[in-house]
């Protein structure tokens, strides 16, 4: 019995390593919005304002991955997380639209997000 506890302690801590090195970062403005890794939220360009038809919220990120390749993580990421993707950088969930904008800034990609309240037609 002795030797289970060891075993068990180690196993613990190999797991707790494991899980914090794959924990996934989120925006601060929105916690179900992951944030790519390689990305860098600009906590200062943060902006939350909650209006009577929902949540107007803009955050940004900046980092080095190619434009495609954020495009190609939120493409993917979103729709696990309830999103629909209508048409490229645009998602809709329940009654909310986010919109993805990606913009070239000194050698970097400058991601933002914008959400706002769905519109009916």
């Amino acid at each position: 019995m002795k030797q289970l506890i060891p075993a068990a302690s180690l196993a613990f801590v190999v797991l707790m390593f494991v899980s914090s090195a794959f924990a996934q970062t989120f925006l601060s403005v929105a916690e179900d919005v992951p944030l790519m890794s390689g990305l860098t939220e600009d906590i200062d360009a943060a902006l939350v304002f909650d209006s009577p038809d929902g949540r107007i919220v803009e955050a940004a990120a900046i980092g080095g991955a190619s434009a495609s390749l954020i495009r190609a993580f939120y493409s993917d990421t979103l729709p696990q997380l309830g999103w629909v993707q209508p048409e490229p950088g645009r998602f809709t969930r329940d009654s909310e639209t986010l919109t993805l904008e990606i913009a070239e800034t000194q050698g970097h990609r400058l991601v933002r997000f914008r959400f706002a309240p769905s519109t009916n037609p």
